[in-house]
């Protein structure tokens, strides 16, 4: 192993080593191995080590836009396409794109890999009417539908729509290696349907960037036209708008149009929900309901009821936009509402006892992977129980 190279080796140094690049990149044992071995005999790199890491993460991956330079993906559009073209003869594809292309000084080969199903989009105008025809469908896992073709993604993937027309995914695989979808029909309506239980992220052809929480669908195009960018949604998002001035974003959801020049917020729409919110973190919007226009200013949310009637409050923005980061902040808030979020965010039914249901609880709650460890923490710090009853979670106490 000749590991005297990265000697005095900054994380930038790192970022530029091509054994450093593929390790990354692929996440195999072998690399794994190496840089285990690398560390443990020459500590003083792992500082640096694990700095080029967090790096890569941010500002290196597949599916930043910061990744240099536009060409690879073009390169591997041009590829793809030529591979698609020779395998059309397939009634029902399982494509597997072979491409190799360079990157940072990197030489890759990449092993991709689309599934697609057959399911027909019909273009509609209006959100309700877009978001109907998803709802009746079971879908268990992320999917992505696009070129009337769905294709099943893991959970937390993020897609990237490129300038070029690529559409490029990150799955949560470990493995780093991106998918490569070729350019797309420019007037398609592309639906991102995430299940409860999972989550997803999107980057935008306009580099707006867009978090989905569990059971949320997004129906957007994949370029904007004309004098403004309109999307449309079900559940809950964090967006973060890039400034455009002279074409306004506009969220529509069954109730609501929000209307921005460039700006973050959270919008909660659950069709099933009795309330609709939204929240402004920077910036300005405003909100349509009914011909009702309000104007939201940072740090404000707007909450609108089922019978019209709406308010606005000053908050804490970080209570409504934590689940991005993997918690939940509580104030006061019941156990049944806490319930029905776990219920939503983890696909399984959590129900209350009618003598816990009103208990009040405060804190910042962590969102495990494992649902059991968040049952545990409430269990300990509200003095109940739970227990598992005809396929559901029941909260109780014995008291």
């Amino acid at each position: 192993m000749q590991t005297n190279k990265y000697e005095n080796f900054s994380a930038i140094d790192f970022l530029k080593d091509d054994d450093f690049l593929k390790w990354q990149l692929f996440r195999d044992e072998a690399g794994n191995a190496y840089w285990a071995e690398i560390m443990a005999h020459y500590p003083e790199l792992t500082v640096s080590i694990r700095k080029a890491i967090d790096l890569y993460k941010k500002c290196v991956k597949w599916n930043d836009f910061k990744l240099p330079p536009y060409e690879v993906i073009e390169r591997l559009v041009l590829l793809q396409d030529s591979i698609r073209k020779e395998k059309q003869r397939r009634y029902r594809m399982h494509i597997y794109w072979w491409a190799s292309t360079a990157a940072a000084c990197v030489t890759l080969l990449l092993s991709l890999v689309f599934a697609f199903n057959d399911y027909q989009i019909k273009p509609q105008s209006e959100a309700g009417s877009l978001l109907q025809n998803i709802a009746s469908h079971e879908i268990d896992e992320v999917t992505l539908i696009v070129d009337n073709s769905a294709m099943i993604l893991s959970n937390n993937s993020q897609i990237s729509y490129m300038a070029s027309g690529a559409i490029i995914v990150n799955t949560d695989n470990n493995t780093g290696d991106p998918l490569i979808r070729e350019h797309i029909l420019q007037t398609q309506q592309s639906k991102l349907i995430v299940p409860k239980g999972r989550r997803s992220s999107i980057i935008l052809s306009d580099n707006s960037r867009i978090w989905l929480n569990s059971g949320t669908t997004l129906v957007y195009p994949s370029s904007f036209k004309g004098d403004k960018r309109e999307i449309y949604v079900d559940g809950e998002i964090y967006i973060e708008v890039e400034k455009d001035s002279l074409r306004p974003f506009l969220v529509k959801t069954s109730k609501l149009d929000i209307e921005v020049l460039g700006t973050k917020f959270n919008v909660s729409a659950y069709s099933s929900d009795m309330e609709q919110m939204v929240t402004l973190v920077e910036g300005s919007i405003a909100i349509t309901n009914s011909g009702k226009k309000n104007i939201l200013q940072p740090n404000q949310l707007l909450t609108l009821s089922n019978n019209g009637d709406y308010k606005i409050n000053d908050v804490s923005v970080m209570d409504y936009i934590c689940w991005r980061y993997g918690w939940i902040q509580a104030h006061t808030t019941s156990l049944k509402e806490l319930a029905k979020r776990l219920s939503r965010y983890y696909d399984k039914e959590i129900i209350c006892d009618p003598h816990v249901n009103m208990l009040k609880c405060s804190g910042k709650l962590v969102l495990f992977d494992d649902l059991e460890k968040v049952l545990y923490t409430i269990s300990k710090n509200m003095n109940i129980n739970y227990r598992y009853k005809d396929n559901k979670i029941e909260l109780f106490s014995e008291k």
